[in-house]
């Protein structure tokens, strides 16, 4: 695969599984509602499934954000 369709696959790619880690850990968290509560609350300290969240949902989102801005340059 080029390079620039690879970056170009991280901005794809990028929303999808920030989607589907928000739905499974909104589920897994016990008192959590999708339309009330912050998405920040799933990563904060003493959630269930904070390291998931910061790792998956977060960080994951950093790199695939910063990997597609260099398709644009």
């Amino acid at each position: 695969m080029e390079k620039t369709k690879l970056l170009a696959f991280c901005g794809i790619i990028e929303p999808i599984i920030y989607a589907i880690v928000l739905i499974v850990l909104g589920f897994l968290e016990p008192e959590y509602n999708h339309l009330t509560d912050f998405m920040s609350e799933l990563g904060a300290v003493g959630a269930a499934n904070a390291l998931a969240m910061n790792l998956f949902g977060f960080a994951l989102l950093g790199f695939l954000i910063v990997f597609f801005c260099f398709r644009i340059v």
